[in-house]
């Protein structure tokens, strides 16, 4: 789950970066109500649904909360405070969308790409039809997406996966043939083909890719993306809307694309 801004609002504002924290998160919130900008700069999907639970965890994190302890005992009431009550300051201080707390994914992407709201989590499908002419009333470059910040002094980030995994039903009447078909989704082929299209969100997006050459790593710069080969050090800019692959590298490398050109 990403956090999706609105550059154009920030701009407004006279904010030229990305927040690096919640805190400035919420700094640059109160100066958009403050001036008008937008009535309410959050909108979270926070409806008693699955929506809610992403939600809360990745603030949860970003406050260096957990769900349990390293022995699996559950710690969520105490160590879950700090992230409940930043939820309920936003609410209670007019920040938040009031209808959140009936709102699932889809109204949320409705009302930011309306332009009604300056910062929401979603899921990364989200991002093309933020951008969609048919979808959206937004521009391009005023759609920003980037990990959710930590707070101060806790965490520089905090995220949570929305991965799911392939299995074959214990009912189905072809097992063998759905088999296949997960190897084959999952083979090596196969796995270069995201590969392909991987700046299609122009390196907003962190994103993992398995099953490819373990030293070998694609990143983006601020100017170009890029293939670094960790055991020789060697990397080679990859101009372009697509990060090809060129050349051939050890069996079973990890390809990572970041926008940071951080390791993951």
């Amino acid at each position: 789950m990403y956090l999706f801004y609105n550059a154009d609002m920030l701009e407004k504002a006279g904010f030229t970066n990305e927040p690096a924290s919640v805190e400035e998160m919420v700094t640059m919130a109160k100066a958009l109500k403050s001036k008008g900008i937008v009535e309410y700069p959050f909108v979270f999907s926070l409806a008693q649904a699955e929506a809610l639970i992403c939600v809360y965890s990745n603030f949860l994190e970003a406050f260096g909360g957990s769900f349990q302890d390293a022995n699996g005992n559950w710690i969520l009431n105490n160590s879950g405070i700090p992230a409940l009550e930043f939820l309920v300051s936003l609410k209670n201080e007019g920040l938040l969308n009031p209808n959140s707390l009936e709102y699932l994914e889809e109204d949320v992407r409705r009302v930011f790409s309306s332009g009604d709201a300056a910062f929401t989590l979603n899921w990364a499908y989200m991002y093309s039809l933020a951008i969609d002419p048919n979808e959206s009333s937004l521009q391009k470059d005023s759609v920003g997406v980037m990990v959710l910040p930590g707070a101060k002094g806790v965490k520089d980030s905090a995220a949570m996966s929305g991965s799911m995994g392939l299995s074959v039903i214990n009912k189905t009447k072809h097992p063998d043939e759905a088999f296949a078909y997960i190897q084959h989704l999952t083979s090596k082929k196969k796995s270069r083909t995201p590969i392909q299209t991987c700046s299609s969100l122009s390196g907003k997006l962190p994103m993992m890719i398995l099953r490819l050459p373990r030293d070998v790593r694609l990143g983006r710069s601020s100017k170009a993306c890029f293939l670094h080969h960790e055991r020789t050090s060697k990397r080679t800019e990859v101009s372009g809307s697509k990060c090809n692959i060129p050349g051939t590298y050890p069996e079973g490398s990890v390809w990572r694309y970041d926008s940071q050109g951080s390791t993951y």
